[in-house]
């Protein structure tokens, strides 16, 4: 079944923090809504998705930058320190990604158990 919260798969870091901010702040022991399930799971779904794709591109960054290292070329001292900001940036960008996605995540798994502890399927 689609996920009515899962929208623009390419625009996740836009999804993920519109979602955050309408998701707000849950009960640790709270069942969620239909609605609030479908954030929490849109959010869990557009975090690893964005996670996936830092991470590649840094990769691919990294291989690129590999194979150009040996060439006889010059690079402007500018270009090595943008490039090295940015990549700081994006792995500072994964880590707050991976931070969301574990909450989520968690969100989602005590919703799970609270849920069937309210309809007395856990004891």
């Amino acid at each position: 079944m689609k996920n009515p919260a899962f929208n623009n798969v390419g625009r996740a870091p836009y999804e993920l923090g519109d979602l955050i901010k309408n998701i707000g702040e849950i009960a640790v022991d709270a069942v969620l809504t239909e609605t609030q399930r479908n954030q929490v799971d849109a959010a869990v779904t557009h975090a690893q998705n964005s996670t996936e794709t830092l991470l590649s591109g840094l990769e691919s960054i990294g291989k690129m930058l590999a194979l150009i290292g040996p060439l006889d070329a010059r690079v402007d001292g500018d270009v090595v320190t943008n490039m090295g900001e940015l990549i700081a940036h994006l792995a500072v960008e994964v880590q707050y990604v991976r931070d969301v996605e574990d909450k989520m995540t968690g969100i989602l798994s005590r919703d799970k158990a609270a849920s069937a502890k309210k309809k007395g399927g856990a004891k």
